[in-house]
């Protein structure tokens, strides 16, 4: 039996960008597997960009698709690793 709770505190106002966040255009990679694969998705993203002629624009972000206490083996783990980037221009 799994037994699932959720916990919630009453927020009495807004703030606004604290937590704002506009990646913009990324690269983005969907490596299935253990998260010890991830840097060398970083490398690859990074080498990727430079020969392509983009520049990284903001910090790169992971989106975990699965729960690790809700799949069998590690192999199973699905991430998104988005790497925000702006396409240079002769002016930048």
């Amino acid at each position: 039996m799994v037994v699932q709770f959720k916990f919630t505190i009453p927020v009495q106002e807004y703030v606004t960008g604290t937590r704002d966040f506009y990646p913009g255009l990324c690269l983005k990679t969907v490596v299935q597997g253990e998260y010890s694969e991830l840097s060398s998705v970083y490398t690859k993203q990074i080498e990727w960009a430079e020969k392509e002629g983009y520049r990284c624009t903001n910090a790169l972000f992971e989106v975990y698709r699965t729960d690790l206490t809700q799949i069998a083996d590690a192999k199973d783990n699905i991430t998104e690793v988005y790497y925000p980037v702006k396409k240079i221009s002769f002016k930048d």
